[in-house]
């Protein structure tokens, strides 16, 4: 009795492979031709991607956390709050975040947790600069919750 005689005898048909998802991510180096650094602008982001991004737009030179940011939007009051953490590595991916390295931080609990860093990337910081998003005189890197691992 082979697979099809199965779905018959059973009254179901098996299920067919999902299809594989087309990748909509670009990338573009520095020193790539124009006509690549256009196309990578031109990528699609998330409504979610979008509001994390906007999270370290708002503070070009500034390292966060997803803790960090968590916080800074429910201060907001903005309801995407509690899916941060997943947008971070598409962001990376995307060339638009990178990883710095560790931060501790005082969780919900009061307890200290290590979590990754992000900033981002210094040519966007960079660019930004130029428009009044220059970086604040204390250097920029401490954050409300947030100190340095030593």
């Amino acid at each position: 009795m082979g697979d099809d005689d199965q779905g018959e005898l059973f009254g179901t048909q098996p299920k067919k492979p999902a299809e594989p998802k087309p990748k909509t991510e670009a990338y573009a180096r520095s020193d790539d031709p124009e006509t690549s650094q256009d196309a990578a602008r031109k990528i699609s982001f998330t409504n979610t991607e979008q509001i994390v991004l906007n999270c370290f737009l708002e503070f070009p030179h500034r390292l966060m956390t997803s803790l960090c940011i968590t916080r800074l939007l429910e201060a907001r009051g903005d309801n995407q709050a509690w899916s941060v953490s997943p947008r971070l590595a598409p962001l990376e991916r995307k060339g638009m975040i990178e990883r710095c390295g560790k931060m501790t931080v005082v969780n919900s609990n009061g307890n200290p947790a290590a979590l990754t860093a992000w900033r981002l990337r210094p040519h966007l910081a960079a660019a930004l600069a130029g428009q009044n998003n220059a970086p604040p005189a204390s250097g920029g890197a401490e954050v409300v919750y947030l100190k340095k691992q030593a």
